[in-house]
């Protein structure tokens, strides 16, 4: 019997990294390279193509034998998945990632955007004992919130959504602020970030406490 292979892409803004896993959701084998968004849409799309053929050559499998290619991207993705309409660290607009990945690898390709798929699966993947529900937060190139609904406690989600954003906010701030600091400050500035970072962190606890009380 054949194996199932699938393959996973993280894009971000500096570097686009892609794994090929197996049917039990074990990675085999990965490859990274450098993002380059000054290259464009079409020197970026290049390069997750490079990199998704250099995983799937390590594992020796053929890209379109796979089962598909599944990729978060940062920004915002259109509601069918098909397009990646915003993305601010790349200098996308409205451009049609899904089917112009499908063409050059000759496989289904699903798009979503990487918060949130990162957060589904940590969900899915890395919890023994699974939240109903549950927001995460990233830092990376930019910074970026995704959630999880389980329980369908709109309620808590929806407060738990707007601390998230509006942390979200101010984490981007902080962060640009930093890159300006004297390198004497940055130990100072680290810790405040830690501080905010807990900030939200209790924040959302206090959210789903707020939730459990009216139940």
């Amino acid at each position: 019997m054949t194996e199932e292979h699938y393959i996973g892409v993280d894009l971000g803004g500096t570097k686009i990294l892609a794994g090929v896993f197996d049917s039990d959701h074990n990675c085999l084998f990965t490859d990274k390279n450098k993002t380059k968004a000054e290259l464009g849409y079409e020197g970026v799309t290049a390069r997750i193509v490079e990199t998704i053929r250099g995983a799937a050559h390590l594992t020796g499998i053929d890209v379109a034998k796979s089962k598909g290619v599944g990729i978060g991207a940062p920004g915002t993705i259109s509601a069918d998945g098909s397009t990646v309409l915003f993305a601010p660290n790349l200098d996308w607009r409205d451009v049609p990632l899904k089917a112009d990945l499908e063409a050059k690898l000759g496989c289904p390709v699903w798009l979503g955007n990487d918060c949130s798929v990162a957060a589904m699966g940590i969900h899915r993947s890395e919890f023994e004992s699974k939240p109903s529900d549950m927001v995460s937060i990233f830092l990376g190139t930019g910074i970026g919130a995704g959630a999880v609904e389980a329980s369908g406690s709109a309620g808590v989600m929806a407060a738990a959504r707007t601390i998230a954003s509006e942390a979200t906010a101010s984490l981007s701030k902080f962060a640009e602020k930093l890159s300006h600091l004297d390198p004497r400050k940055l130990r100072d500035a680290s810790q405040a970030l830690g501080a905010v970072t807990a900030r939200v962190a209790d924040g959302l606890h206090r959210a789903w406490e707020a939730h459990e009380a009216e139940v």
